[in-house]
């Protein structure tokens, strides 16, 4: 792949590898994103659970020990913002998560660190390997 993408670069995500890539959600917003509400009502009834810090984790699983999830090579993002990636894409949320992850991981692996949190925190978990 080149070394930058331009406006005109085409990307199919369904291409990349996402081994071990995993997706977790630690609020109802972030579950119900994952769920793929499209703002719906039972997306409206979360109400104050639609916060704006990071309650959505992606990354390389790399390792799980005395209910702790370690990730490296890893983001947290808002399901607020994956709601408004959402929106502008048309994407599904699970689309969502690859495109953005293969954008960071591609293009400013910088924003890419490791994050630790609790497995009893998890709502739900998604693998983002293409099936």
């Amino acid at each position: 792949m080149a070394d930058k993408l331009n406006k005109e670069s085409t990307v199919n995500i369904y291409e990349q590898d996402f081994r071990d890539i995993r997706a977790y959600a630690t609020s109802l917003a972030g579950q119900v994103f994952f769920e793929g509400i499209e703002c719906g009502a039972i997306f409206d009834a979360a109400g104050d659970y639609i916060e704006k810090k990071a309650t959505v984790y992606i990354g390389k699983l790399k390792e799980e020990k005395n209910n702790v999830i370690a990730l490296s090579e890893a983001i947290a993002i808002s399901p607020v913002k994956l709601k408004n990636i959402q929106r502008v894409t048309n994407y599904s949320p699970l689309d969502c998560l690859r495109a953005l992850y293969f954008e960071l991981r591609e293009l400013t692996p910088v924003h890419l660190s490791n994050q630790l949190f609790k497995r009893e925190e998890v709502r739900l978990e998604r693998s983002l390997e293409n099936i």
